[in-house]
């Protein structure tokens, strides 16, 4: 009965979620996803973890004490009261992951991303595509979003 309840109507793989992003939100919350037993990927655009915070300029410090950036199930290392920069916080992003052995997908920037009739979440990548019964985007602020054009209402026909 797993195995039907794995599968959507037309025999593919449907995972419970799927995870837009893999940084410090995607992260977090597939730390939830997995305490919950749910079937899940998370799919980062990058090459590698904390690539978004290694591109960021050089003196780049977080604005809170490193007491205080910890992720659910793991402390930040480093000294309280101190402030992490920008390589130390992608550290702990890829350290994070692994740690909970987390199933994210690299390289997989998602194109599209649309609910089906059937109520089915389908997340495109350039590589794959992969159908789910939730979807969360957990891309951060600093992307920038697709809004495409309105279409246009014919008349109707006299």
């Amino acid at each position: 009965m797993q195995e039907a309840r794995n599968r959507d109507p037309a025999g593919e793989e449907l995972l419970d979620v799927v995870v837009v992003g893999g940084s410090q939100a995607g992260l977090a919350m597939a730390w939830h996803l997995a305490r919950r037993g749910l079937r899940f990927v998370v799919l980062e655009a990058g090459a590698r973890l904390g690539h978004v915070w290694r591109s960021r300029w050089d003196s780049l410090k977080l604005f809170t004490p490193a007491q205080y950036n910890a992720l659910p199930g793991l402390p930040f290392p480093g000294p309280a009261d101190s402030y992490p920069t920008r390589d130390p916080v992608a550290d702990y992003l890829e350290a994070y992951a692994g740690a909970f052995h987390l199933p994210v997908r690299l390289n997989a920037r998602v194109i599209d991303l649309r609910r089906t009739e059937d109520g089915v979440f389908e997340v495109h990548t350039a590589e794959q595509p992969h159908r789910a019964r939730q979807a969360v985007v957990a891309t951060g602020p600093f992307q920038v979003p697709f809004v495409p054009e309105a279409g246009h209402v014919r008349d109707p026909a006299p």
